[in-house]
């Protein structure tokens, strides 16, 4: 038939996958839309920081986000501010261009343990 052999990067077993996985040092997610939770989630699983850079928040998608006063997260801000609670150690920067609607330059992140960063916001 038509199958061809995976190629040599491609991962087809779970327990590679996993050694994979746990070798994580950092979790990035640039722009990761319905995956953005999961990227704080995996680092706090695997006990590693994570550098983020939030943009669409899908209200309809997650109607379970809310803020510590129980209003859905549906704005941008919102959405952050639902990130800094779920994350409360996280620090905020922002990239060197201009935020737009379609292009946010604001970073949500944490330090390795044991490590201090200069921007506390």
């Amino acid at each position: 038939g038509n199958s061809k052999a995976p190629p040599d990067n491609e991962i087809i077993q779970a327990e590679e996958a996993l050694k994979v996985i746990l070798r994580i040092k950092l979790v990035v997610g640039f722009h990761p839309d319905q995956g953005t939770d999961y990227c704080v989630e995996l680092a706090e699983i695997l006990g590693v920081p994570f550098c983020i850079v939030p943009c669409c928040v899908f209200p309809s998608e997650f109607p379970n986000r809310q803020l510590s006063s129980g209003e859905r997260v549906r704005t941008y801000s919102q959405l952050i501010e639902y990130l800094k609670l779920k994350s409360p150690e996280a620090k905020t920067a922002f990239l060197n261009f201009h935020f737009t609607e379609t292009a946010k330059n604001l970073v949500l992140y944490t330090c390795p343990s044991g490590e201090n960063s200069t921007t506390n916001t």
